[in-house]
């Protein structure tokens, strides 16, 4: 059987091909992940901008994870609702919501059991699992709503391969999906994704001197939002929240929504 049969059929994501037309209909062969990343420079740019470290700090520990997630999501569309329904949607709110979470950090103090007052270092080790955490929030949501399929029947195992790598499989790089909402969420698959995406650079820093930070960036993927909750899911679910609520007032009747706007809980970029 082969490999991602087996992968399928063990993360029970088996299923018969979705309705509807092929998306996208106009998807060159390969659209390799520098053209997937293209659309979104200019966020880009603004997430390097607001990291404010130097390249090779920010390469390993941003834009590593962005380029991987880029070639796990492709070109899929966000979620119904969110304002990011559109081809490559779902990696545009990945990095919006990273953003965004970047910047809230930069207004909140995290407490340092060890230290009457946080290092920078510590700062910065917060700084980036809030990112990362706002980088990888939707994924949770993404797997376990959403069915893809090839147009010969085959399904994609979104939590065991990148979609990239799945189309390179195919005889004709095209897929179909549908969303699928009674499927719930998939947090330890979106965990399981995150880990393949963020590089040994990056655990390696937030793990340093103790694991609380990289504890709590994998708490907030998983969605352990609850009471006692670690401040990285504090940072980011005030960011998503924040999010849906501007794309709930921007669809309202008569209002007229400003795409790109940080939401309340973010400071504007300079």
């Amino acid at each position: 059987m082969h490999l991602l049969d087996r992968a399928s059929k063990l993360l029970r994501k088996r299923c018969s091909v979705p309705a509807g037309p092929s998306f996208p209909p106009h998807l060159p062969r390969i659209q390799g992940v520098d053209q997937v990343l293209a659309p979104h420079e200019g966020l880009l740019g603004r997430i390097r901008k607001a990291y404010g470290h130097d390249e090779q700090q920010f390469d390993q520990h941003i834009l590593a994870p962005i380029t991987e997630l880029a070639a796990w999501v492709h070109l899929l569309p966000g979620p119904p609702g969110s304002g990011h329904g559109h081809p490559g949607g779902a990696l545009e709110q990945a990095l919006t919501t990273n953003l965004f979470s970047l910047q809230a950090a930069d207004g909140r103090t995290f407490d340092d059991s060890n230290t009457a007052s946080p290092s920078h270092d510590a700062t910065q080790r917060w700084r980036l699992a809030c990112a990362l955490g706002g980088l990888f929030s939707g994924l949770r949501n993404l797997l376990g709503a959403i069915e893809v399929a090839s147009t010969e029947g085959k399904p994609w195992p979104a939590s065991a391969t990148p979609l990239l790598c799945w189309l390179r499989t195919l005889p004709a790089p095209r897929y179909h999906y549908r969303w699928n909402v009674s499927m719930g969420e998939a947090a330890w698959p979106a965990v399981y994704v995150a880990s393949r995406c963020i590089n040994r650079a990056a655990m390696v820093f937030l793990s340093r001197d103790d694991a609380e930070v990289a504890s709590g960036l994998l708490s907030c993927i998983a969605g352990a939002h609850g009471p006692g909750r670690s401040p990285v899911s504090d940072v980011v679910s005030r960011v998503v929240q924040a999010m849906a609520a501007r794309e709930q007032a921007a669809a309202a009747p008569g209002r007229v929504g400003q795409p790109g706007a940080p939401p309340s809980c973010a400071p504007t970029p300079s």
